[in-house]
């Protein structure tokens, strides 16, 4: 299991957080990433960040240093930075940090973990993705698109003091390719002042939603690993038959043409599948407080921000068995999780389309376990043990040198 630790003496710290994506991009690594700087800051530590340049984009503070980049062929939208840049170099050595965090494996990752080192700086990285399910981006063959993946994942990874993961799950993971250093259980907080329930009937008429009915929710990339294709195929029956149902989706990316294309030609569902694109997190809040429901396909996660992101909102869960969901939704209770199966899904969500009692109950359940488990205090407190812990630890060990 992921060491748990006791708080140590409190004592401010120097963090540069090293990130392939920040601002205007928006996905769960970067949420976290906001997520944990406001709760560093907060509790009075100082952190710099330092991310690829994106073209006419300007931050709004001086805290982010921005690495000369160049387009991604693999994904447009996540340019790759040059990390050999002596922006990194200079800005690192200026700033000075306690600890380097890194939210990836990636190019600007090792060249930010070849420089600590050097100065004997202690290194963490958080592990958000299953980056080997996403091969599909690639060009290579995925078989061996995956074995290069977790080569690169473990090369990396072996060399920094610490793993913070975000799922019990990943620790398994990481020993099984060949991983051993420490490990400690640090998830993403959620604002529960900003995900909670507001008057739905109010909300709909702010996003002109259908005021009667019952709304589905699922946030996030509209994307090949979301398995959304089989989400549209296990509920576009029950849409069809019940035209008093909707789905929004909430989000953008490379399979939203896709998806467009089948809802409204083959399914012919034009008007009950809401496309709503990438929202700033405040209007992805308020859309999930206007759902009745939340409903997730995705297999490939590690925590699933998302669907704690709609438990803390008040909705149930009807999400499939597997990944983090799976760790923290209690079949029966907070919803349902079901096999990867069209019919079993299905059933669920009919479950919660009949009956507004459980919805109701579930859905308070679904609040109260994401506050006491995901709340902002709740997770700042692992983040600096963990920290803390790092830096004992190699306080220690260079006293011992």
């Amino acid at each position: 299991m992921p060491e748990i630790l006791p708080l140590v003496p409190s004592l401010e710290m120097k963090l540069a957080v090293v990130t392939e994506c920040y601002h205007p991009i928006r996905n769960g690594v970067v949420a976290a990433i906001d997520w944990s700087v406001t709760t560093l800051r907060r509790s009075g530590h100082q952190v710099r960040i330092f991310a690829p340049h994106l073209p006419l984009w300007t931050d709004p503070g001086s805290d982010v240093v921005r690495i000369p980049s160049v387009g991604n062929p693999f994904y447009p939208l996540y340019p790759a930075a040059l990390p050999w840049s002596s922006v990194l170099k200079d800005g690192m050595k200026k700033w000075s940090p306690d600890i380097v965090h890194t939210h990836s494996f990636f190019w600007l990752s090792r060249w930010a973990l070849n420089w600590a080192q050097k100065i004997s700086c202690p290194v963490v990285s958080t592990f958000h993705t299953r980056a080997e399910e996403y091969v599909h981006y690639g060009k290579m063959p995925p078989f061996l698109s995956r074995l290069v993946v977790i080569h690169w994942m473990k090369s990396f990874y072996r060399r920094c003091d610490a793993i913070f993961v975000v799922s019990p799950l990943t620790e398994a993971f990481l020993r099984k390719i060949g991983v051993h250093v420490p490990v400690f259980y640090t998830p993403t907080g959620v604002d529960d002042n900003l995900f909670r329930p507001r008057d739905r009937v109010a909300i709909r008429r702010s996003f002109h939603l259908p005021s009667e009915g019952i709304l589905m929710a699922y946030s996030g990339r509209l994307a090949k690993e979301k398995n959304l294709p089989f989400l549209l195929q296990a509920l576009a029956p029950l849409l069809r038959k019940r035209r008093d149902c909707y789905l929004l989706l909430i989000g953008n990316g490379p399979l939203r043409r896709e998806l467009q294309s089948v809802a409204v030609r083959y399914y012919n569902l034009e008007n009950q599948v809401l496309f709503f694109g990438s929202q700033p997190r405040e209007r992805v809040a308020q859309l999930l407080s206007g759902s009745d429901f939340f409903v997730f396909p995705s297999t490939t996660e590690t925590q699933g921000l998302a669907v704690i992101e709609a438990m803390m909102s008040g909705l149930p869960v009807v999400a499939v068995n597997a990944g983090g969901p799976a760790c923290y939704v209690e079949n029966g209770k907070e919803g349902f999780l079901t096999a990867e199966n069209e019919n079993d899904f299905q059933r669920a969500v009919e479950r919660l389309l009949d009956d507004p009692q459980i919805r109701e109950k579930m859905g308070t359940a679904a609040r109260q376990k994401a506050t006491r488990l995901f709340s902002f205090a709740v997770c700042a407190e692992s983040l600096e043990r963990a920290y803390r812990a790092v830096l004992q630890k190699s306080r220690v060990s260079g006293t011992d040198q």
